[in-house]
């Protein structure tokens, strides 16, 4: 009962702090804002519930092939419960919950232990990562001319994006199959005088073994990585087609770019919110979809839009995770 208040109230003080955000960036456009939403159009309004949603089911694709192909069980169900319990923590905990929970939850449904589900869950969020560098870098290969005729984005942005996300892959493929690791901890947990502790620092490092394991056999699996980016390539294009939809749903124009354009503004757009320090996404996001989109556009449009996109891609799909997660269980057995 105490977990489910905390994490109400957590909640709310996500919503408040990005409204607080919104008002920041937006205080003298808000009459506005809110005419253009009230006149959004409501097909395009469907389409971004729709795709919104549609991301996070290919999340729970991308997550039951990772946990299949390792040889464990796991129902097609669960690995959706396990991607909308990602948007849920994002919310409740801004982000620092997830993969406890989603490690407890392969655990109780599925028996994986905490070490194995811990080097899925991480090599599946490398190729998630990966997917997000090598998708900007193939657009920015093709359309940095139009890219960079937008004012504020600097070649030095990009170029600290693409170092911090490789940085941080290269840090998580390491630390997933050094092999010495887990007996590196081992000898340091010999010093620790209370013996309650030191069992449990044993018990949880003897985990660390299954975890490189894990990462050892992944990243030498062609196949594998080829599905996994190629997933992760179809989810990340349903996610980037929604900033021009929700433009289009505030003005009923498309925006003077092509359908490729589109994707590689959103492209980049995802890039660099990944290296800006933010919970869950707030207030980077934000920031970044006003540079990015509030050159071609009124700033009340780009205002409305920006609030429909995080509608669709954080707190809507936040509403359905809620019943998933406390009422959706079924048995894993298949």
């Amino acid at each position: 009962m105490k977990n489910k208040k905390k994490h109400f109230i957590t909640a709310i003080l996500a919503t408040l702090f990005l409204i607080l955000v919104l008002y920041l960036i937006f205080h003298d456009s808000l009459g506005e804002i809110k005419t253009q939403l009230f006149q959004a159009d409501k097909k395009a309004l469907l389409i971004l519930v729709i795709f919104g949603n549609l991301y996070v089911l290919l999340d729970g694709w991308v997550l039951h092939y990772m946990i299949v192909k390792n040889l464990e069980k796991c129902t097609f169900w669960q690995a959706i419960r396990l991607a909308y319990m990602v948007v849920f923590f994002n919310v409740t905990t801004f982000a620092a919950g997830t993969k406890p929970a989603q490690i407890y939850d392969l655990y109780q449904e599925s028996q994986i232990k905490p070490g194995k589900s811990f080097g899925i869950l991480t090599m599946e969020y490398v190729s998630h990562k990966l997917t997000i560098v090598l998708y900007a870098a193939v657009m920015l290969c093709f359309f940095h001319t139009v890219l960079f005729q937008v004012s504020g984005l600097e070649k030095n942005y990009l170029l600290t994006g693409f170092g911090v996300s490789f940085a941080i892959l290269l840090f998580l493929t390491m630390f997933c199959i050094n092999q010495k690791f887990a007996p590196w901890l081992l000898r340091c947990s010999d010093h620790i005088k209370k013996e309650k502790i030191k069992e449990k620092a044993k018990a949880g490092i003897a985990q660390m073994e299954d975890f490189s394991r894990v990462g050892s056999v992944v990243i030498k699996d062609k196949q594998q990585w080829i599905g996994l980016i190629f997933r992760n390539a179809v989810k990340m294009t349903c996610l980037y087609a929604l900033p021009a939809v929700a433009i289009f749903a505030v003005t009923g124009e498309r925006l003077p770019l092509s359908v490729l354009e589109c994707l590689a503004f959103s492209s980049v757009m995802q890039l660099l919110i990944g290296v800006i320090p933010s919970s869950g996404g707030t207030g980077s996001t934000e920031l970044v979809f006003l540079m990015l989109f509030g050159s071609m556009t009124e700033k009340s449009v780009c205002g409305a839009a920006m609030i429909l996109y995080r509608m669709a891609t954080y707190y809507l799909p936040f509403l359905i995770s809620i019943p998933l997660l406390f009422f959706g269980k079924r048995s894993t057995e298949a």
